[in-house]
């Protein structure tokens, strides 16, 4: 039934607080987890951080492992999803304390590939390729679409660690990946990737292409981020062929993430420099 109201908010708020409210009268503290879990997917903003910690309370009346574990990756993902990313590596570590106890395979390969997506995002890109790597063959049987996000982050990473041509290749394989599995929605993503590797091959002329090709449909799932590091290497790429008045519309328009958006990655602090240099 969420599936059938996730487009009418007001029914699924009342369907969700009837369960839950049935679940803790009758002491269901199961069903009362899992009511909370929807609501907390529900919510926006810092409310998401309450629901979470009452996931978190409910579970531990549960004394099951498993439950007190999910409930602590789900509050780390409520962290992800709002950038705080040492805070969801906290509750990603408390909670693969209580997996490791419970011998839950899809939650101690979860919580490894929310663990790999921390340490993509702090820099720690040699870590982040092994833990990848460990969760691939798991979800390519029992996630296709985590299975892509993650094989698309693989070769983020081997880009970032300058393993071009592993990038390269992982790409092509995850365009493959998506075609064959039937989620066209991830192919601007590898696109994307492919496109900022180019850049590093000094292939300027496609890297501007492959991106510009991939940012509309990126744009359109709200994928901010990847906009603005698109944006970015778009300008740098037009900086390179000597295109400078082109190249700072692309930063100026990456630039514009970061005050709308308070999000900015490490490398993009460059482009700072460069509009100095072109203001000066």
């Amino acid at each position: 039934w969420m599936y059938e109201f996730r487009k009418d908010s007001t029914r699924a708020w009342v369907y969700l607080y009837s369960c839950l409210y049935k679940a803790k009268k009758e002491q269901n503290w199961k069903q009362a987890l899992s009511a909370f879990q929807h609501i907390t997917h529900q919510a926006s903003g810092k409310i998401r951080l309450m629901y979470a910690d009452s996931m978190i309370d409910t579970a531990a009346k549960t004394a099951d492992n498993s439950l007190l574990g999910a409930a602590y990756l789900s509050k780390g993902i409520v962290y992800y999803g709002q950038k705080q990313y040492q805070q969801a590596f906290d509750n990603y570590i408390t909670d693969n304390n209580f997996i490791s106890k419970s011998g839950d395979r899809y939650l101690t390969i979860t919580v490894k590939y929310h663990m790999a997506q921390i340490k993509y995002h702090l820099g720690y890109y040699d870590e982040a390729v092994s833990l990848f790597r460990d969760c691939l063959e798991y979800f390519k049987k029992e996630n296709p679409r985590i299975y892509l996000n993650a094989l698309h982050a693989l070769g983020v990473c081997y880009n970032r660690t300058e393993n071009y041509g592993l990038c390269a290749q992982t790409n092509k394989e995850g365009l493959s990946e998506s075609r064959r599995l039937k989620i066209p929605e991830m192919h601007p993503y590898f696109i994307h990737s492919d496109g900022i590797n180019n850049f590093f091959k000094h292939n300027y002329s496609t890297a501007v292409d492959k991106i510009k090709s991939s940012l509309k449909r990126i744009k359109d799932n709200s994928g901010f981020a990847d906009e603005s590091l698109g944006n970015f290497y778009i300008g740098k790429s037009y900086w390179a062929m000597g295109k400078k008045d082109t190249a700072v519309t692309y930063f100026l328009k990456a630039d514009k993430t970061f005050t709308d958006r308070n999000y900015i990655r490490a490398d993009q602090r460059e482009m700072y420099e460069m509009l100095i240099d072109y203001y000066d």
